[in-house]
């Protein structure tokens, strides 16, 4: 999927899409159109109406998110806590966040503080201590999330059917080619929701 900076998120640019990807891109579109022109112009256009729906989505979400008082740090680890029913690691948690261990643990510890999240004894191994959400934290998210479903919704349905039939066939072209693009099946719904929660990479702060 598409972020607001333009990038896919694996950080890789349209432009430097390699030989062996834009084949394969090719060889799904058929009679692909040659670069330039009107098709310059329209892939422009829908990188900019890409671009304001995940700002204007974003800002629904961090409006959601002031309410919880955390940092966009805090809400990525509270995110990735969500992710799994079972405890999870400092050191797991740490690695998904691509942060040191010690900034994962501060993370959590406020986390634990404000009652979203508790830690516990791993039973396969008394001397680690296992993260999970607390009863509290599971249900912010889960509201979150409905708030996101129910905006998402009521975008949706101010959409005639051929607008919406044309919307289907083009996110499942978007979709194909990211997965061509990155070699791994696309989550939209998780990709979208998670972008939108956790902000762009350049919104991100350590704590």
């Amino acid at each position: 999927m598409y972020s607001p900076e333009g990038r896919f998120v694996n950080g890789c640019e349209p432009e430097s899409v390699t030989k062996r990807q834009r084949a394969a891109l090719d060889d799904q579109g058929g009679d692909r159109q040659e670069p330039g022109g009107d098709r310059d112009e329209t892939i422009a256009a829908c990188r900019g109406e890409l671009g304001g729906i995940f700002k204007t989505m974003g800002m629904a979400v961090n409006t959601a998110i002031l309410t919880l008082d955390l940092t966009l740090a805090q809400m990525r680890c509270l995110m990735v806590l969500s992710k799994q029913e079972e405890g999870q690691p400092v050191g797991r948690i740490a690695a998904v966040l691509k942060v040191s261990e010690p900034t994962a643990s501060q993370l959590v510890e406020r986390l634990v503080q404000r009652g979203l999240a508790e830690r516990a004894a791993d039973p396969s191994d008394r001397r680690r201590t296992l993260v999970s959400l607390s009863r509290d934290g599971r249900v912010r998210i889960d509201s979150l999330r409905d708030e996101h479903e129910e905006t998402v919704q009521a975008a949706l349905a101010r959409l005639d059917d051929k607008e919406l039939e044309a919307l289907s066939v083009g996110l499942r072209a978007l979709a194909a080619a990211c997965t061509v693009m990155t070699g791994s099946a696309t989550a939209p719904a998780d990709t979208d929701q998670d972008a939108a929660q956790a902000g762009s990479p350049e919104q991100r702060d350590p704590g």
